[in-house]
């Protein structure tokens, strides 16, 4: 069995192939997609192999190790997300970290900018009360659900001497309540 040697500084590290079709695809994906603008800087091709290990350390060789491989391959040849490989080669997080990101983790900052934008326009634009004269507030919180993304508007409901009945609607959940 060869041993194929790669340079972390100046001390070569043995990797041991892992005569595993599957794997030894990705690992050559992974390093691919992580080597940097200056190569010479990074272990780079230690890191990537390192990320395969805790794939398969995690799911082994199932569907699940195979879309993860796919989605962070993909994300680490994003020309518009160069931070998540910057961030992954500074060890700002670990390999085992990086396995387990959610796709906003991995996102890029402009994406997960357009996708709060998104998410607040939903959540404005399903509303019922929209046009009904109800004012959005976090003033309150939802005993359901604990959100504060709360609508309300004030009634008068007993006699004019008395303060106003306050009637609350959570837009997350639609829970309803009155104060």
């Amino acid at each position: 069995m060869a041993v194929i040697s790669h340079l972390t500084g100046n001390n070569p590290t043995p990797v041991q192939p892992t005569r595993n079709k599957v794997r030894d695809s990705v690992r050559t994906s992974l390093k691919n997609a992580l080597k940097p603008a200056n190569p010479s800087e990074h272990p780079y091709e230690q890191l990537a192999y390192q990320v395969e290990d805790a794939m398969f350390a995690a799911w082994g060789c199932q569907k699940r190790y195979r879309e993860r491989a796919r989605d962070l391959i993909f994300n680490l040849r994003d020309s518009k997300n160069p931070e998540i490989n910057e961030n992954l080669l500074s060890k700002v997080f670990t390999p085992e970290e990086f396995i387990n990101f959610t796709a906003e983790e991995l996102a890029s900052h402009d994406r997960r900018k357009e996708t709060q934008a998104i998410r607040d326009w939903e959540t404005q634009s399903n509303r019922s009360d929209l046009n009904e004269g109800k004012a959005m507030t976090d003033e309150f919180k939802c005993g359901k659900c604990k959100q504060r993304k709360c609508s309300y508007y004030q009634q008068q409901t007993r006699g004019a001497d008395e303060p106003m009945t306050v009637f609350i609607r959570c837009t997350n959940c639609g829970n309803r309540w009155r104060c």
